[in-house]
């Protein structure tokens, strides 16, 4: 496959267990939506990134975020983020695109072109990171790692299949459906320490645990080999990883 692609940033403010988390404060005054752009920005320009957001009028300040950056804005479902998608995808004439959740404070920009290089060079319908009992990393706790997908599957995703469960979570249907569709899996790096971790932002507890990382990292752009350093003498880090793990479903 080769073509135009982009990144679809997914965020709302309407987040059922803990709503508004995206204008949150996580470090040296920005929020969790500043945050993830301004990381994605340092690896991308803005006219590679839209964001794709509701019609809800409680998401107008991420809209605003977004345009103060020059970023691209889509509006589309609240509830069937598929068809938000799609039409994200449409709006800025791609053939694929990689989808980025922006409630993943750690998220690590510098995996995208590789990911996206290595779903078109295979002429795929998806990659993604995978853990080496097949789990997608995009359905872990982990919050690191984007996703590939071609316009033409998630079309065909979209006809085939009206089940909330796969509408509101856009690539779902495809990487469980491997006999329609052609996925590329790449390891998960660090793997065996990388399971151990939840960096993703759903809860109180977990904006806590977020926070104290970005301090004692330093937030912005956090070295990689740092954090793992990091995390593999923090225990009780690593404890309350577990606990929000128990406590929040994936």
């Amino acid at each position: 496959m080769s073509g135009a692609w982009g990144i679809v940033v997914q965020a709302r403010m309407g987040s059922t267990r803990l709503p508004g988390k995206m204008l949150r404060e996580v470090h040296a005054g920005r929020t969790l939506m500043e945050l993830m752009l301004e990381r994605l920005l340092t690896v991308h320009p803005p006219d590679r990134i839209i964001l794709a957001t509701t019609t809800n009028v409680l998401d107008d300040p991420l809209v605003e975020i977004a345009q103060g950056r020059e970023i691209n804005v889509f509006r589309g479902s609240e509830h069937d983020v598929l068809e938000r998608f799609l039409g994200a995808a449409r709006a800025m004439q791609w053939d694929s695109l990689v989808r980025v959740c922006a409630d993943n404070p750690f998220f690590r920009p510098e995996t995208i072109a590789p990911l996206a290089e290595a779903g078109m060079a295979a002429n795929a319908d998806y990659a993604g990171y995978f853990f080496s009992d097949g789990l997608p990393s995009i359905r872990s706790h982990c919050g690191l790692f984007p996703e590939w997908v071609g316009l033409s599957a998630l079309k065909g995703a979209a006809e085939r299949t009206l089940e909330p469960l796969f509408r509101e979570h856009v690539t779902n249907y495809i990487y469980s459906h491997p006999e329609q569709f052609q996925l590329v899996r790449l390891p998960v790096p660090d793997e065996e320490q990388v399971r151990k971790w939840r960096l993703t932002v759903d809860s109180e507890a977990d904006l806590d645990l977020c926070r104290q990382l970005l301090a004692d990292l330093g937030g912005g752009e956090v070295n990689w080999s740092a954090m793992v350093e990091y995390l593999g003498r923090s225990p009780g880090l690593l404890e309350r990883m577990r606990m929000n793990m128990e406590q929040n479903g994936k």
